[in-house]
């Protein structure tokens, strides 16, 4: 403030209707995040930011006390953190500041929100002795009296949480009308067994439509899946594609799947297809996912990994694709041609090319297996190159990656450019070395946007 001091008389002067817009500006808000992979993120821009810029002056009070949707996102969070050291070593904090914050706080918080809906953030774990407990607890209490105001709920619950906490949940069961976005994770494996009586908690929640399970752990509640149209999910357990749950989720537009848990290749068989008639994204971070989904209408794919598993669901759906995102390792390189054919009329491509084994044993000038797919993308003479609609590409090559790929990438979009292809905007992920930079910041053809990532600064030690 004492360096904003010369400016501060004139936003003083700034009409309360006005300010009161800026204000919204630090409110939590949504953002995509660049890069070859998209995703949406929700956060405060500045933390508590109500409370700072009510106490510049009376006039700034009154607009933020004014304002019910400053105050709107509440957020209790017992987790202890990690700090750097000056030498380097991480070390875990002694005490949150949550455990300090006072209850007259949340409560004057609570007031100044008024009717607004609610975003709540409660991350619960490391209550060492009984009054953290009772002090969390007091706060639970005052918050999840309001639940009727949840708009979204982001619940994280790990080790040394006293069971009272969980139960204080209880009172949130049928009331949760506003609720539209849960993102749940509770370590079972530090926490021991959800109260049973608590599995229904979320399933009468008549708005609730996006769900994300972060964590790795089995699904303890129960989810309203016919109502849903968002759902993400870090681990894939076989109960997921039961009837059931995901089987029922008709609704579904997009959905995002991690990696199958330990038992569920043994569990294969079992699962029935899912059929989901209204999805248009899918996430997979295994290609044998692939295999129990008939999805009609699907124009948009992700596979992370063992694309070579989700080429008989691509010969299905391929044609229809708009938007794909893969992730190629080493190994399945080779068939990322065969791949890219059944998927003619892609417009939005995303190829990310990982390395595996020694990066040091491959040799300047060795032509790889991404080398080569690479080249098959290229426009050659009366060729056509694959996916030749293509209008954006990501390209992801690697931090090991040699000069022999990079001259393949530049040769593939150079010939795209010369044979007049729609591309119009090229955009790299991770380290560009300095070489491929500049041949690329040399490349000039009207209508390409190349957007080329920071260079690294390498500080003292590197």
């Amino acid at each position: 403030m004492v360096d904003a001091s010369p400016v501060l008389p004139a936003i003083q002067r700034t009409p309360p209707e006005i300010l009161s817009e800026i204000f919204a500006w630090t409110r939590i808000h949504t953002f995509e995040e660049t890069g070859i992979w998209n995703r949406t993120v929700n956060q405060r821009a500045i933390p508590v930011a109500p409370w700072r810029l009510s106490h510049v002056c009376q006039a700034w009070r009154n607009t933020t006390h004014g304002n019910a949707q400053l105050w709107s996102t509440i957020k209790i969070n017992t987790l202890r953190y990690c700090t750097v050291t000056p030498d380097g070593q991480y070390r875990l904090a002694q005490s949150n500041a949550t455990l300090e914050y006072p209850l007259a706080a949340v409560k004057a918080q609570l007031l100044l929100s008024a009717d607004a809906p609610l975003h709540v953030l409660l991350r619960l774990g490391d209550l060492d002795d009984a009054s953290d407990s009772a002090h969390v607890f007091s706060l639970l209490e005052a918050v999840l009296h309001h639940s009727n105001r949840f708009r979204s709920l982001t619940l994280c619950i790990r080790k040394k949480v006293d069971v009272d906490a969980i139960r204080a949940f209880s009172v949130i069961k049928g009331q949760l009308a506003s609720l539209e976005c849960l993102d749940f994770q509770c370590r079972l494996d530090e926490l021991g067994e959800w109260p049973a009586d608590l599995a229904d908690i979320f399933l009468h929640a008549p708005r609730l439509q996006d769900v994300n399970l972060p964590g790795a752990d089995p699904l303890p509640i129960s989810l309203p899946y016919p109502q849903l149209t968002k759902f993400e999910s870090y681990m894939t357990f076989a109960h997921l594609l039961a009837p059931e749950n995901l089987g029922l989720a008709e609704g579904l537009v997009s959905l995002d799947l991690g990696g199958p848990d330990k038992d569920f290749v043994l569990l294969m068989s079992d699962v029935a297809t899912v059929h989901l008639p209204n999805l248009s994204f899918l996430g997979l971070w295994d290609g044998r996912l692939s295999a129990f989904f008939d999805t009609p209408k699907i124009d948009n794919l992700f596979i992370y990994a063992r694309i070579s598993a989700a080429i008989p669901f691509v010969h299905r759906f391929g044609s229809q694709l708009k938007e794909l995102d893969v992730r190629c390792y080493h190994t399945e390189t080779a068939i990322l041609p065969s791949f890219l054919r059944l998927t003619p009329n892609v417009s939005t491509l995303a190829l990310a090319f990982s390395h595996v084994g020694d990066p040091f044993d491959q040799r300047e000038g060795e032509v790889t297996q991404s080398t080569t797919a690479l080249r098959a993308m290229t426009v050659s003479g009366s060729a056509q190159a694959l996916c030749p609609l293509v209008t954006k590409l990501h390209i992801g090559v690697g931090v090991f990656a040699s000069m022999t790929e990079w001259n393949a990438v530049y040769d593939m979009v150079k010939s795209r450019c010369d044979a007049m292809s729609p591309l119009r905007r090229l955009t790299f992920h991770g380290a560009v070395p300095p070489s491929a930079r500049e041949r690329f910041a040399a490349l000039r053809v009207p209508g390409l946007e190349i957007i080329l990532p920071k260079p690294r600064v390498e500080g003292p030690g590197f």
